[in-house]
């Protein structure tokens, strides 16, 4: 079992919004958050964030990304991330309970935005998800027959839109089969990236032979399977090192590597620098 440690705070969804959806707006670096933006944190919940206008700077998973326009991005409970620089024009920010993500958009929503972290829509897109949540801000009300909020129903068609926008401009660049191909295979990385290291485990997972899968992510993606696979578990692995106290041994053995000394080259291959280089430069 993991050793917390206070390095890294993970902030709790407020116990006072009993619905489990909660929407702060922004306007001009206004912002009005819970908790500190600018340092490092994970969340318990899912964070949606909507942009109008302005830039926003950002660190997810030790990724630094910048976008200079609208977007939506969505952050996944345990990812790691902080705001560096900001200034949004206006914005809005949708926390909600994990429970209330739907079973058949999590896939598409949480592969996609591990990849691009951002998404930019065309303008009528956004004004379309800024008025749902425009409505979802209003006082909240239960559907008198199937006794749910009304926000949950709203949340569920502003997820739907996002997904339905993404999958719309998947669909020009990629077949719908290859598409789904590397959906599937995301999914089943995130759930066994503990116990299966090779491509032949995914591509058997998938009923289809290890070429095809290597052909298919590494035409949508640029990088081959193993590359995949690797860069989830050092992804993994620097959370680790940043929010808790297990020594490498301890964290390679979590990740189903025994041999140490391997674990650690493949570490310092993927980021130029050794697990303990790395602690030292985030948490020191």
């Amino acid at each position: 079992m993991a050793k917390q440690t206070k390095h890294i705070p993970e902030y709790q969804f407020p116990q006072s919004v009993k619905d489990g959806v909660q929407i702060v707006s922004h306007k001009g670096f206004a912002f009005d958050a819970s908790h500190d933006t600018s340092a490092p944190h994970r969340d318990d919940h899912y964070l949606l964030m909507v942009s109008c206008g302005g830039s926003v700077e950002a660190v997810i998973d030790f990724e630094k990304g910048k976008i200079s326009k609208p977007f939506v991005a969505l952050i996944s409970p345990s990812q790691v991330h902080h705001v560096v620089n900001a200034q949004i024009l206006e914005g809005y920010a949708v926390s909600f309970n994990p429970e209330l993500m739907p079973v058949e958009l999590k896939p598409v929503l949480e592969t996609y935005f591990l990849q691009e972290r951002f998404f930019s829509g065309n303008p009528q897109f956004l004004k379309d998800i800024v008025a749902i949540i425009k409505i979802m801000m209003k006082p909240k009300q239960k559907d008198k027959h199937h006794h749910l909020p009304v926000s949950h129903y709203l949340l569920h068609s502003l997820l739907a839109m996002i997904a339905n926008e993404i999958d719309i401009r998947q669909d020009k660049n990629k077949g719908n089969r290859a598409k789904q191909i590397e959906r599937d295979f995301l999914q089943l990385l995130q759930l066994n990236f503990r116990q299966w290291k090779k491509p032949a485990d995914y591509a058997n997972a998938l009923h289809i032979t290890v070429s095809h899968l290597n052909d298919t992510i590494k035409a949508n993606t640029g990088t081959s399977v193993s590359t995949q696979i690797q860069r989830y578990i050092i992804t993994e692995t620097k959370r680790m090192l940043y929010y808790t106290d297990n020594n490498i041994q301890e964290i390679a053995y979590a990740f189903g590597y025994e041999d140490t000394a391997y674990f650690i080259r493949l570490f310092k291959k993927t980021t130029r620098v050794t697990p303990a280089a790395f602690r030292k430069q985030f948490r020191d």
